[in-house]
């Protein structure tokens, strides 16, 4: 034992290869010869980490090469591959190997030279130096991958089946794999194909575009890290860059006042829309949506609605969209339902004597008339007009007073209709035009008695006055 109670080794001696030292030891309890091996295995890597053997692409990678360094002495070395922790295939057996950079070009076949199915393995390296030193072992990672990318066409608005797109269309292609994507081709009308390649690694992964207004034909592949490189897919993106024309149609009485449209009981709503053709595109209509209150209707390009129910303002709004993803601008139409029709009211000069039985005027009577739209459920279209007819007279339109210049029987009909077409219930009046001035006499009641030219009276006889040719006395004078 030496001062610190240990074991001295003694006389080292190098092997004839230069790998191993041998020297002397009594660690076992007796001198011993003992082999301590200078054997080392760094860098043990696949490049490229996926690859494919039978990939059908003339990009595909075929092959890749397990490489390590080997120092301190010769050795023999195995590759096998493993998946999930179980033994898959023997790719190097008893290899011979040197001191320094060693390599091993694979090709995706065993040592019974068959196929390695494709997936994910730990490629194990182990490394022996001699039937008396234990092997070293080395593991790297590689994927066996033949199959190529997927590719699609993407868009954040528009219509994919039809093709039909904005241009503030955010396109994209997309591809996608069960392992990294490399890269993105894509060819827009005549130009080449631009390559667009990932800086990260991504099992699914896009690139971004947009068009201006027009017709385009798009070509795009995608590549993944072994080299696949998929089928080109082509494809027809038309850009439409104008929105529908919406607007509403009253099949019926309406009318415009201080932006209200006043609407009849009769009156239908007919919504239509139709696409834009100031475009080099015309996507046609895709949709069209009319929210009525609280009532919502939707089409692709004409909406029919019933007369509305009731009395009362009713809000409309109205959009439209076409394939492209184009919206015109909401239009909103306040809609008031106008059921109340208008109050007509005469105003005759000098007014007429009422007997009792019959309205009495002369040729000279001036007959005019008026009329109000009364305010019901918060608003009313006003009036449009007063129809009056004189006896068998068909209807006209009054514009001002006016009279009877003939004597006899007549009847003035008359009504009101409001800007929507509500009428008032027609009234009648009957008249008698008469000019004869009347035949004034004095009637005398008793006690009374007449001589001659003069008629005596007392204090209790009663003078009254009355039309000797009618009862049409109006007014009388003494």
């Amino acid at each position: 034992l030496d001062n610190q109670n240990t074991w001295p080794d003694t006389q080292p001696q190098w092997s004839t290869d230069g790998g191993r030292i041998a020297f002397t030891s009594a660690r076992s309890g007796a001198d011993n010869i003992w082999q301590l091996s200078l054997m080392q295995v760094t860098g043990f890597t696949a490049n490229p980490a996926y690859f494919a053997p039978i990939g059908q692409s003339s990009t595909s990678i075929k092959t890749t090469t397990f490489s390590w360094q080997l120092v301190g002495s010769s050795g023999t070395a195995a590759i096998d591959l493993y998946q999930s922790g179980n033994l898959s295939a023997h790719l190097l057996q008893n290899s011979s190997i040197n001191i320094g950079t060693n390599t091993f070009v694979w090709n995706g076949f065993d040592v019974g030279d068959q196929l390695v199915p494709e997936g994910y393995y730990l490629a194990r390296l182990t490394v022996t130096g001699g039937t008396d030193l234990a092997p070293i072992v080395r593991q790297t990672a590689v994927t066996v991958d033949n199959t190529p990318p997927t590719v699609a066409l993407l868009a954040s608005g528009g219509d994919l089946t039809d093709g039909f797109f904005n241009p503030q269309t955010v396109l994209s292609i997309q591809a996608a794999d069960v392992n990294p994507i490399r890269e993105i081709d894509l060819a827009i009308d005549t130009a080449p194909f631009t390559v667009y390649r990932t800086t990260n690694v991504f099992n699914v992964w896009s690139t971004t575009f947009t068009l201006p207004a027009g017709p385009h034909n798009l070509s795009f592949r995608a590549m993944d890290v072994a080299g696949n490189l998929s089928l080109t897919t082509s494809t027809v993106a038309n850009i439409d860059d104008q929105p529908p024309i919406s607007s509403v149609t009253f099949q019926g009485a309406s009318f415009i006042s201080s932006g209200t449209v006043f609407l009849s009981s009769a009156t239908a709503l007919q919504f239509t829309a139709t696409d834009s053709t100031s475009s080099l595109v015309v996507s046609g209509m895709g949709s069209l949506t009319v929210v009525l209150g609280t009532n919502t209707f939707a089409s692709v390009g004409e909406i029919d609605l019933p007369p509305m129910s009731a009395e009362g303002l009713l809000i409309a709004s109205f959009t439209a969209e076409d394939k492209a993803g184009n919206f015109n601008a909401t239009q909103i139409d306040p809609l008031f339902m106008d059921l109340t029709p208008p109050v007509v009211s005469t105003a005759i000069a000098p007014p007429l004597f009422f007997n009792g039985n019959t309205y009495f005027a002369s040729t000279g009577t001036v007959y005019g008339l008026s009329a109000v739209d009364p305010i019901s459920a918060g608003d009313a279209s006003g009036v449009n007009n007063i129809q009056v007819a004189v006896d068998t007279a068909p209807f006209t339109v009054y514009s001002g007073s006016f009279t009877i210049p003939l004597q006899g029987t007549h009847t003035v009909t008359y009504f009101g209709q409001d800007n929507v077409g509500n009428p008032s219930t027609p009234q009648t009046l009957y008249v008698n035009v008469n000019n004869n001035p009347p035949d004034g006499i004095i009637v005398v009641s008793t006690p009374s008695y007449t001589l001659g030219i003069m008629h005596y009276a007392s204090s209790e006889t009663l003078f009254s006055f009355a039309d000797r040719k009618s009862t049409r006395l109006n007014s009388s004078h003494l």
